[in-house]
């Protein structure tokens, strides 16, 4: 009778952990930022969070591997595109203007972009309001997005959105 018992527990017990791994992996693809899902597994990360609940910033770094196929990934990645030299300065005026609200955050001392590492090597990808259903209702570009710039050079994805 008390083998049965705890036989009993033991798949109860069970069944608990297998059904938390299940809502912890569909929370996990839930919230799973698509763009940054859609390239391979980054070796590492530094991120930082503004405090607002709807006006706020977020700054991200994304270090992938030296020997990874990243490259060839974001040639064939239907968000991102190539900076041309028109893009270039596109690309800058979103960090420039993110380097302005970052003032404001805790983590401001942590913003360390450089615009000098942009050039028609690298890869981006923009959503604003031209391009974002969510953000269609804000006044002008800078108003609310997300940018994502891939630098070749150092193997480093960059995230900046901003919703002020």
């Amino acid at each position: 009778m008390k083998k049965k018992i705890l036989i009993v527990l033991a798949i109860v017990l069970l069944l608990f952990f297998l059904i938390g791994i299940s809502i912890n992996y569909l929370f996990t693809k839930l919230f799973e930022n698509p763009v940054i899902a859609s390239l391979p597994k980054y070796e590492n990360s530094d991120c930082y969070y503004g405090e607002g609940f709807q006006d706020y910033t977020d700054y991200g770094k994304y270090y992938f591997s030296e020997n990874d196929t990243i490259i060839e990934h974001l040639k064939e990645n239907k968000y991102f595109k190539s900076v041309t030299a028109n893009d270039v300065e596109e690309v800058k005026g979103y960090f420039e203007n993110f380097k302005g609200w970052v003032e404001y955050e805790e983590y401001k001392d942590k913003y360390d972009f450089t615009y000098e590492c942009v050039d028609t090597s690298d890869y981006f990808y923009i959503e604003n309001k031209d391009t974002c259903e969510k953000y269609k209702n804000y006044p002008d570009k800078y108003a609310a997005y997300n940018v994502y710039f891939f630098d070749v050079q150092t193997k480093t994805l960059y995230y900046i959105h901003s919703n002020i």
